[in-house]
């Protein structure tokens, strides 16, 4: 005698019917989960930049000017996420904001590309006494980083307003 019981009343159907709903999910035919935010094209960003700027004379911190920025993208309704990284190399190699670095020391060899803005690092040397000469320091072709015989790393951003 063949049993009577329709699918949906047998538990391992059921069971296997909801693992397919899950998969479903999970491989993008219906994902509530998707990314609930954006990221925004660079040229979106430096003009988020320059109207932070245009409102501020300095921003004293990265963490702060990224909140601001934040706030001046999230104006169009939509959700945004951008690192302060990016929006201080945006800030820089646009040439949007002047930027001061306070240092603190490092350890470990001296850097050939920027920290900052990820530009070239060019090297400052000296003659010696005996003819030969001497790295003294290495500068940003860029931005105002410097490093010289003591290794330091940017501590601490201040963004000021260009004069235009």
């Amino acid at each position: 005698m063949a049993n009577s019981a329709t699918p949906a009343d047998d538990s391992r159907y059921r069971f296997h019917l909801l693992n397919v709903i899950d998969l479903s999910h999970k491989y993008g035919e219906h994902n509530p989960t998707a990314m609930a935010y954006r990221i925004p094209s660079d040229d979106k960003l430096a003009e988020a930049v320059f109207v932070v700027m245009y409102r501020n004379q300095q921003v004293v911190s990265q963490k702060e000017m990224a909140s601001l920025v934040l706030k001046e993208l999230e104006k169009d309704g939509e959700e945004y996420r951008v690192s302060g990284e990016r929006i201080r190399r945006i800030a820089v190699n646009k040439d949007l904001a002047q930027l001061n670095i306070d240092y603190k020391e490092a350890d470990g060899e001296l850097p050939e590309t920027c920290p900052v803005c990820r530009n070239s690092l060019t090297s400052v040397k000296n003659a010696t006494l005996d003819g030969g000469t001497i790295e003294i320091m290495r500068k940003c072709t860029r931005c105002p980083f410097s490093v010289g015989a003591v290794n330091r790393t940017p501590g601490r951003y201040t963004f000021i307003r260009k004069k235009r």
